[in-house]
């Protein structure tokens, strides 16, 4: 931590060359030290305004806190052999790729975390579907690719009573009575059937009746047949939608399959906390680093911005040297070395940027009554920080 009573001015080189002038020992006024205390207190339900008249600064000391802060843009790729849907897209033969890194891949945007999916070109491969042999459709097991199960409002027999007919089970021509045949479909939902004009029917039902002699089944009317079949014993398969076959879910019905290896590029933000360096997938930056002897909470600190001392972009950067500040220099060193450890064959850093923010501090002794205690005035935007507040409401 640097202090003192007046305002002065320092400089720091880049690594660029160019410099940037920081104020070292920033002024803060009465003024403005009186309504971020003013502001801080209507944030307290429960915080005494009253108590302002009565405050009596003392003493303001102006300080400054370093702030370093290094990200790191990491990109880690990986593959994984896939089988997609055949499609007619056309893919250049001349590229050919043997190592994941040599896929081009630029990402979007520096700094911004995100994840793209690409093909790796040469490793495209087109085959017949294994699941449908080429045909593009499966039969569905539902109905044993009939298109039709029993109809569940008659239970199959094609009467709203749900009873056979007489005069058409005992007829001669069709002499039988409907019955399950567990080789059309599930059990329990499938029943014996024939077709004839391609319209598929129950035995035993009117319709087998009507479609056999051309005239209605004697003694029974429209409103005797089973209002869902019709008098057909059967109903549309509910999973194939009475077509006897479904698209192929591998193929998507094309009949054809690609074997391709997906080149998955993650790129992500390297992040510090305590002291080490971890990954993070989320977005995050680096915990903000910290030089200063008053213990104030890395919190409050976090709050406020202050002045850019030094800005540096580069795919990979430099320690900061011979800085004034000579923590400043020793963590800069720590941190930049333990990110470069993090390159591995799948994981690459894009690009370094690290820059040193100078945050104004005031601390300021007040007294109220009989008594004294300090509070802090913190960043460019002024927030007060008061640990302690001399008079809060009369209930706690």
């Amino acid at each position: 931590m640097l202090g003192n009573n007046e305002t002065s001015t320092s400089s720091t080189r880049r690594a660029d060359g160019q410099l940037l002038n920081f104020c070292l020992f920033p002024s803060f006024t009465e003024e403005e030290i009186r309504q971020s205390l003013d502001s801080e207190v209507k944030k307290h339900k429960y915080w005494s305004s009253s108590t302002l008249n009565g405050l009596k600064i003392l003493k303001i000391d102006g300080s400054v806190t370093m702030r370093y802060r290094i990200e790191s843009f990491l990109e880690t790729r990986s593959k994984q052999p896939t089988c997609e849907p055949g499609t007619d897209e056309f893919e250049a033969l001349e590229l050919h790729c043997n190592n994941i890194w040599e896929v081009p891949c630029s990402p979007t945007r520096m700094f911004t975390e995100e994840t793209k999916v690409l093909n790796m070109p040469g490793s495209s491969r087109i085959a017949k579907c294994a699941s449908c042999h080429g045909q593009g459709v499966n039969l569905c097991f539902h109905c044993r690719n009939s298109g039709s199960i029993r109809c569940n409002a008659c239970n199959g027999t094609g009467m709203k009573s749900g009873v056979p007919h007489p005069a058409v089970v005992t007829h001669p021509l069709v002499a039988t009575f409907p019955y399950y045949d567990g080789s059309r479909s599930y059990s329990n939902a499938s029943t014996a059937s024939a077709s004839k004009s391609r319209k598929r029917f129950g035995l035993g039902t009117p319709a087998h009746l009507s479609t056999l002699t051309g005239i209605p089944p004697p003694g029974l009317t429209i409103v005797d047949l089973c209002g869902v079949c019709q008098g057909r014993g059967l109903r549309p398969c509910n999973l194939c939608k009475g077509f006897g076959s479904k698209p192929c879910t591998v193929c998507n019905g094309t009949g054809k399959v690609r074997f391709v290896t997906k080149v998955r590029a993650k790129r992500m933000l390297a992040k510090h906390e305590d002291g080490f360096i971890t990954l993070n997938t989320g977005n995050s930056v680096l915990k903000d680093e910290y030089c200063h002897e008053v213990h104030l909470p890395d919190e409050e600190l976090q709050k406020v911005t202050g002045d850019l001392v030094l800005v540096e972009c580069q795919p990979v950067v430099l320690p900061i040297k011979k800085f004034p500040i000579p923590a400043i220099s020793e963590q800069s060193e720590r941190l930049i070395k333990a990110h470069l450890q993090k390159q591995t064959p799948s994981t690459k850093i894009l690009k370094q940027r690290q820059t040193l923010e100078a945050v104004p501090i005031a601390e300021v002794l007040y007294e109220v009554g009989n008594r004294t205690n300090k509070f802090w005035v913190l960043g460019r935007e002024r927030v007060a920080y008061v640990p302690q507040y001399p008079k809060k409401c009369s209930i706690l």
